[in-house]
C-alpha cells in the first residue's frame, strides 16, 4: 500500500519561476502563503527584550547558505515585521520568496522592494537591477499583466544581457505569445550558458512543442530525463505523445510513474486540454501557461516501496525550480511553475 509519504506533487509547466534570481546558486523550497508576503503589520514595541535585527538577518542568512530557504523566508518576514528593513534587504527577502513560493504571490513583495528602493535613491548595480525586474517580470507574468512583464524583463536583460534567470523568463514570455522562435532564441542563450539544467531543456522542449514540432520536443524532454528524474519532465514528456498522436506512449509514459487509474485520468485532461487548442479557444502555449502553478498530486505505481525510490525520491520542484536536491527535503516533494 501506498502512504500518504509517497505522493508527489507535481505539475505539467513552463518552468518560469525556477531559476534563482541572484547570483549565488540557490535551491527551491515548498510554496508559502501569500499572508507572509502582505505589508508589515506595526505592532506596538514590547517591554520584553528584543532580538538584534542584525542577529536576525545573520540568521536568515545562514539558513539561505545552508538551502533551508523555507526556514529562511520565515526568519525574513520576522523580520520584516519589525518594520525595519533597508530596501536591499526587502529585495533580498523577495529574491528568497520567489524560491519558495508561486510567481504570483510575490508580486507584492517585489512592487514594495522596488518601492521602497526608488523612495531611498538607491542605486542598484546590475546585477540587482536585473534581480529586481526579473522578480516582477515573472510575477507580473504570473497574474496576466504580459506588457508590463515584458518591458520589466527588457529591463532586466538590458543590464544583465546573460542573465539566464531572465533569459528564461523572457523565452517563457515569448513563447506564450506566439513568439516561439524569439523565444527560442531566448532560451537557447540560457541553455548555451547552463547547458547541463533540466529545466532550460523542458522550456526549450515546450516551445517546440508550442510552435508545432513535437519531434524536436521529445528529443529535448529525453535528453532533459538524462539530466533529472522530474516527474514534471515525464509529464511533458507524456503530454507531447498525446499532442503527437500517440496515445500507448502516452499511456505507457504516464503508467511508469503513476497508478492506471490515475494515467486516465491525465488522458481525460490532455484531451481537453487539445480539443480546446483544435477548437481555436486557445494555443498549446497558453494551455501550458495557464495549467502553470496547478499543482497535482502524483501517487507512484503499486510496485514502487520506500521514500527513496522512484520519482518521490527526489525533489520534483528541484527541476521546476532548481535541479538539485534541497538539503531540508522531505518526501512529500512539489513542483511549480
Amino acid at each position: 500500500m501506498i502512504t500518504c509519504s509517497h505522493v508527489v506533487r507535481s505539475a505539467f509547466v513552463l518552468v518560469l519561476a525556477g531559476l534563482p534570481l541572484v547570483g549565488c546558486s540557490m535551491h527551491p523550497a515548498g510554496a508559502m502563503s501569500e499572508r507572509t508576503l502582505a505589508e508589515p503589520v506595526r505592532h506596538a514595541p514590547k517591554k520584553a527584550a528584543k532580538t538584534d535585527g542584525g542577529s536576525i538577518l545573520r540568521l536568515a542568512r545562514l539558513l539561505c547558505e545552508q538551502g533551508r530557504y523555507e526556514g529562511a523566508l520565515g526568519v525574513y518576514a520576522q523580520l520584516d515585521r519589525r518594520g525595519d528593513m533597508k530596501p536591499l534587504e526587502l529585495l533580498e527577502y523577495a529574491n528568497v520568496a520567489a524560491l519558495v513560493t508561486a510567481p504570483r504571490d510575490t508580486l507584492v513583495l517585489f512592487m514594495r522592494a522596488h518601492k521602497a528602493l526608488e523612495d531611498a535613491n538607491v542605486e542598484l548595480s546590475a546585477e540587482k537591477t536585473a534581480e529586481l525586474y526579473t522578480g516582477l517580470g515573472r510575477a507580473r507574468m504570473a497574474v496576466g499583466h504580459y506588457e508590463a512583464a515584458r518591458r520589466d524583463l527588457e529591463k532586466a536583460l538590458l543590464a544583465c544581457p546573460d542573465a539566464v534567470a531572465a533569459l528564461n523568463a523572457m523565452g517563457v514570455l515569448l513563447d506564450a505569445r506566439g513568439d516561439h522562435e524569439g523565444a527560442r532564441k531566448m532560451l537557447s542563450r540560457a541553455n548555451e550558458l547552463t547547458p547541463s539544467d533540466a529545466r532550460i531543456l523542458n522550456n526549450l522542449a515546450l516551445s517546440h512543442l508550442g510552435g508545432g514540432d513535437p519531434h524536436q520536443a521529445i528529443r529535448l524532454f529525453n535528453q532533459a530525463r538524462s539530466l533529472s528524474d522530474s516527474p514534471s519532465i515525464k509529464l511533458n514528456l507524456a503530454f507531447t505523445y498525446f499532442m503527437d498522436e500517440q496515445p500507448d506512449k502516452t499511456r505507457s509514459s504516464l503508467r511508469s510513474f503513476m497508478p492506471a487509474k490515475q494515467s486516465e485520468s491525465f488522458m481525460v485532461l490532455f484531451g481537453e486540454m487539445e480539443q480546446r487548442v483544435r477548437d481555436g479557444e486557445s494555443t498549446v502555449s497558453e494551455e501550458l501557461l495557464q495549467a502553470a502553478g496547478k499543482l497535482v498530486e502524483i501517487q507512484p505505481p503499486a510496485n514502487v516501496h520506500g521514500a527513496a525510490g522512484g520519482a518521490h525520491g527526489q525533489d520534483a520542484q528541484g527541476v521546476s525550480r532548481n535541479e538539485a536536491t534541497r538539503k531540508d527535503a522531505t518526501p512529500n516533494t512539489k513542483a511549480r511553475l
